[in-house]
């Protein structure tokens, strides 16, 4: 029988962009590296094979709010945000603000499930949003002051928000899918399913949408590629 691998992360509670062992940031190792390591060592070992399915916790953060994120087009500018150099400024100074590599390292991951899926054709690929979701204390990790953290609470209720059982039921229309035939899936491998409006309601795949449309690159998707494997290389 196919196995089924779900993987998620956080904003954990680094602040500052601190580095772990593997040279990346804390939150790029919870949400990034750590996923593709595992994801890796289980294709390797052969515990995931033709017909199984990875689904890897997206976020809408992934692309960029309020404004797109406005991805590189070269390898430096994505090991720059693995490492944390991309918020230093030209004085050295920590310019880490964790909304900002949460955003990153979530587009990052979508990305990267889309190369994934090129590169192992017989596995199903995708990162799938819960949207925002009741009751998962995203903002009480410790990665916000005060009164930050109650100014972002403040927006994303204003913004919606659904039930736990709706943010998991996105994840598991991802993981019994087959070949399209549940009503309301049918995404492809190499998709990055987000809400088609806002936060939450329906899904949609992020090319869809003004702000996606960049996942839908290869050039980009391969570049994030190498700068993830180069850490797990080392």
């Amino acid at each position: 029988y196919p196995e089924w691998e779900s993987v998620s992360g956080g904003f954990t509670s680094d602040r500052n962009g601190t580095l772990t062992k593997s040279g990346t940031t804390v939150i790029a190792e919870t949400n990034l590296i750590g996923h593709a390591v595992l994801v890796d060592g289980l294709i390797q070992s052969k515990k995931l094979q033709k017909g199984s399915r990875v689904i890897f916790s997206g976020s809408e953060a992934g692309m960029g709010e309020p404004f797109a994120i406005k991805w590189g087009n070269d390898l430096e500018y994505y090991v720059n945000i693995l490492n944390g150099k991309a918020y230093k400024t030209k004085t050295n100074k920590n310019n880490y603000k964790p909304q900002d590599g949460y955003g990153h390292i979530k587009g990052m991951l979508a990305f990267y499930a889309c190369a994934m899926a090129r590169r192992h054709v017989d596995i199903y690929f995708a990162a799938v949003s819960p949207g925002s979701t009741k009751d998962t204390y995203l903002m009480d990790q410790g990665s916000f002051p005060n009164a930050l953290k109650y100014l972002f609470k403040g927006f994303i209720c204003l913004s919606g928000q659904h039930g736990v059982d709706v943010g998991a039921g996105r994840y598991i229309d991802a993981l019994v899918d087959h070949d399209g035939v549940r009503d309301g899936w049918g995404y492809k491998s190499g998709t990055f399913v987000c809400s088609k409006k806002g936060y939450i309601g329906e899904v949609c795949d992020a090319t869809k949408v003004k702000k996606g449309k960049p996942f839908g690159e290869q050039v980009k998707q391969d570049l994030v590629y190498d700068a993830v494997q180069s850490f797990m290389l080392r």
